[in-house]
């Protein structure tokens, strides 16, 4: 509900990755998390633990769902004066590359559904100010850090 998004000051948004073949070729299809419900997962090690979130996005989302759920309303709260701010943190080979750049080929996402969430970002805070009145201002800062 992108309602949600204008109500709140900050969110935490959890993507479920899926296994790789390496870790399916190990263990199986056994997971240490299992997802409960669209807010919350649990830790299914000992001691079972259940943790909630504003959103949690199985390993089935696409870039583009990821996107339209968490990015665009960001790039709205931008357009209407405040500042935002997106991060991924995890450990190595959880998917922040994956969540935040994707499939980037010749530094361009065109005709590319697999890009991630900053190269949409950056073209959808553009065409807003495109789009936007000729009287408006905007003042664009940005930090990437990897």
């Amino acid at each position: 509900d992108p309602s949600f998004w204008k109500d709140n000051n900050v969110q935490v948004v959890i993507r479920v990755r899926p296994l790789s073949s390496s870790e399916i070729s190990v263990q199986g299809e056994k997971r240490c998390v299992r997802q409960d419900s669209g807010q919350s997962i649990t830790w299914t090690c000992h001691p079972e633990s259940r943790f909630t979130f504003d959103l949690v996005a199985d390993e089935h989302i696409t870039q583009e769902s990821l996107f339209k759920v968490a990015g665009v309303p960001m790039v709205e709260n931008c357009m209407a004066g405040y500042n935002s701010c997106m991060f991924a943190y995890g450990q190595t080979g959880s998917g922040k590359t994956h969540t935040m750049l994707g499939d980037i080929e010749n530094g361009t996402r065109r005709n590319n559904e697999n890009c991630g969430m900053t190269p949409r970002v950056f073209e959808h805070l553009f065409l807003r100010i495109q789009k936007a009145s000729s009287d408006d201002m905007f003042i664009l800062m940005s930090n990437f850090v990897l």
